[in-house]
């Protein structure tokens, strides 16, 4: 289910309420600030008077403070507003880089999630890279990507992954015997039966309704990349069957 689905069945807070967390920071995308920044999600901005009453609005602060303002603050404010101003100029984001996720209120932090959606971006794509990650995104996009856009505009590689270690054991007893190289057979089926199962509860589309040689090629890549995992779970299945 995606998450924006989640966001439309329940009450979403975009303020501030002091104490308040609806957002378990445990349950939060882990976001890298430079990414939201450079698609449009948010702006950090120098410090600057947002009080309307005060007889030094909308001009800049030098006490060396920021501000953190989101696409959806930009949506809901007045176009001569402090906020459309501060949007002009960059901020430092020292302060921003460590721990950013801890450093926002959940209101704030659904607002992030609003300006994904506006701007039709997958969290997933926003949060802080690691190396095995940066791997995969490189072998997908030197080769996986060209081959099979249909796939991976649609499907995320660590759901792939929890999929893989679902299907396991079915997967094995069905793969076990009746064929030349089972580890072979077990690696591929496994994996297609991780895709076409995403596909399906995902988007409601059945194996017969896939662009087939499209798919091999992909199931075949993917198999791959996630080959020392499949391996790893293959023994175990062997070794849980032996005992």
């Amino acid at each position: 289910m995606d998450i924006y689905d989640n966001m439309d069945k329940q009450e979403v807070v975009y303020d501030y309420k002091e104490g308040r967390n609806t957002v378990p920071f445990s349950e939060r995308y882990a976001f890298d600030v430079d990414k939201l920044i450079n698609v449009g999600a948010i702006y950090i901005t120098p410090s600057i008077d947002g009080d309307p009453n005060s007889p030094t609005y909308k001009q800049w602060i030098n006490d060396g403070g920021s501000h953190l303002i989101t696409l959806y603050n930009v949506a809901h404010s007045s176009p001569k507003s402090w906020i459309r101003k501060a949007v002009t100029e960059k901020g430092d984001t020292t302060f921003y880089k460590d721990n950013f996720i801890k450093k926002l209120y959940d209101g704030k932090y659904n607002q992030i999630l609003w300006s994904l959606n506006k701007l039709n971006i997958d969290p997933n794509d926003m949060v802080k890279d690691n190396p095995i990650r940066e791997s995969i995104k490189r072998v997908l996009r030197e080769e996986v990507l060209g081959e099979s856009s249909f796939f991976t505009r649609r499907i995320n590689l660590e759901d792939i992954k929890k999929e893989l270690r679902t299907q396991s054991t079915e997967v094995y007893y069905n793969t076990r015997s009746g064929f030349k190289d089972t580890y072979k057979r077990f690696k591929y089926e496994i994996t297609l039966r991780a895709v076409e199962t995403i596909m399906w509860n995902e988007y409601g589309i059945g194996w017969e309704d896939l662009p087939e040689q499209e798919e091999i090629n992909f199931v075949t890549k993917v198999s791959d990349i996630f080959g020392d995992y499949i391996k790893h779970l293959y023994d175990k299945e062997v070794t849980s069957y032996n005992t």
